[in-house]
Formats: structure tokens, C-alpha cells, sequence
């Protein structure tokens, strides 16, 4: 018992060093769809380039852009555009 005590908390100990390293920089997604982003440039967006292209360029990533547009009403161009 003693041997996992201390594994846990050894455990815990490096979990809130490393969750704070790794976070440091994190923007949340939806603040950056309230703050920086309006329904029509977020369109313009998706058919000019690539949801990858248009993620990065947000900080973001695909899923919150693809969720945005379904939210919005935004209707995607196929893989094939």
C-alpha cells in the first residue's frame, strides 16, 4: 500500500507540472470565435482554403472550424473543391 501512495501522488505532483507546461500558451476556441471572427469572414474563409489552413491561421483546430460552420449555417465545400 505504501509503494502505490506514493506512486499516486508522485504521480499527481507531475501531472500539475506537466498540464501547466503544456497549457501555457492555450487559447480557448471559443473565445476566439466570440472575439475575433464574424459569420461572413469565417465563410470567406472556408471556400478560399483548406479547414487546415484556415485552423492555423485561428489557432485552432478543424473540428472547432467544421462545428463553427455547423453552428453558423456555413455550408463547406467538398474534399474535391
Amino acid at each position: 500500500m505504501a509503494l502505490g501512495s506514493s506512486l499516486f501522488n508522485q504521480m499527481l505532483t507531475n501531472c500539475k507540472n506537466s498540464i501547466s507546461r503544456k497549457r501555457f500558451n492555450y487559447v480557448k476556441p471559443r473565445q476566439i470565435k466570440e472575439d475575433y471572427i464574424i459569420k461572413e469572414e469565417l465563410q470567406n474563409l472556408v471556400w478560399k482554403m483548406p479547414l487546415n489552413n484556415v485552423a492555423e491561421k485561428l489557432s485552432t483546430t478543424t473540428g472547432y472550424i467544421k462545428k463553427w460552420c455547423v453552428e453558423w449555417g456555413i455550408n463547406r465545400p467538398d474534399s474535391s473543391y
